[in-house]
């Protein structure tokens, strides 16, 4: 290994921490191993990044600190197994393996090059994964309305309809799709709102789905991890809607 000497900053803050080379071994091919093992030092990887913006000035506030470490630890995840293919090995230490990524991380976002990048794709990255989950729950909704015609199932249906006109009434929607939910208005009102929250509920269980496709590295059991993802691709309108998203995701605290 090259450059990024031992340093005491470093050496305080990982004092203590262990680490089973199984474990790396694993991360080297395995993403939900390498999600496992940065989890298990992000704490202290942040806390060391507060520390080297500071001291070098490369960040103007504590709003732009927060985000250099959310950019610096995105360019950590991308650049670690890289890393570890051609480095690890007997004889090395794994802090000291990430003590060097983690240098070379700041060092690619503090070229403005790489900064400027990485603010130009974001939205674009992000408006694209948005669409793709999307693109799958709808698709996976349609599939299971058509396996499902002869029980009368309409949810892709009223939940398409529902997402292109946001503004109709019930009544006006049921009177748009045609639909014949009831005698009295109330009952067709009631009827259209069921078929709604079933419809909800089903395509929040394929935006999981969806992103666990997207997403490899996603464990079920990581509601954190998911909400995360959810917030940042836009997409936690539609989880809130579905009583298994605000189950699986503990949820039942949130507002609509």
């Amino acid at each position: 290994m090259h450059g990024y000497g031992h340093n005491s900053q470093w050496s305080d803050r990982l004092a203590g921490m262990k680490t089973l080379r199984t474990l790396v071994h694993q991360a080297m091919s395995e993403k939900a191993a390498r999600k496992r093992l940065l989890r298990d030092y992000e704490d202290q990887v942040s806390d060391y990044l507060r520390h080297v913006l500071n001291q070098q000035k490369l960040i103007p506030d504590e709003a732009g600190e927060s985000q250099a470490i959310d950019a610096i630890l995105a360019e950590l995840r991308t650049r670690l197994p890289e890393k570890l293919s051609t480095e690890w090995g007997p004889g090395v230490r794994f802090r000291d393996l990430l003590r060097e990524a983690v240098h070379e991380a700041i060092f690619t976002w503090s070229c403005p090059a790489a900064r400027e990048r990485l603010c130009r794709d974001l939205p674009a990255w992000v408006s694209k994964e948005r669409q793709a989950v999307l693109d799958y729950a709808w698709d996976r909704l349609r599939v299971f309305e058509e396996s499902k015609q002869e029980r009368g199932s309409r949810a892709f249906t009223v939940l398409k309809a529902r997402e292109e006109n946001p503004g109709l009434t019930l009544i006006e929607l049921s009177e748009r799709l045609g639909l014949h939910l009831g005698g009295a208005d109330g009952d067709a009102t009631s009827s259209l709102r069921k078929a709604l929250s079933r419809a909800s509920d089903r395509f929040g269980r394929y935006l999981i789905e969806g992103i666990t496709e997207r997403f490899p590295a996603a464990e079920e059991d990581d509601e954190a991890y998911y909400r995360d993802l959810l917030e940042d691709l836009g997409l936690m309108d539609y989880a809130l809607r579905s009583p298994y998203c605000r189950s699986l995701l503990d949820l039942d605290g949130e507002e609509l």
